[in-house]
């Protein structure tokens, strides 16, 4: 795996446990739910 792959999946690890506190303070909601969305990013390749 190389170091970014690695920073994003602690990223992605970290963001799960915060957001419902982020939502909550941010919009004043309390989610009682999360589910995760079907995506596609577009990706480029650096040059």
């Amino acid at each position: 795996m190389s170091k970014n792959q690695d920073y994003d999946k602690i990223i992605r690890e970290s963001v799960e446990r915060v957001i419902p506190t982020i939502i909550e303070k941010l919009c004043g909601l309390r989610p009682s739910e999360l589910s995760d969305l079907p995506t596609s990013f577009q990706r480029t390749r650096e040059r």
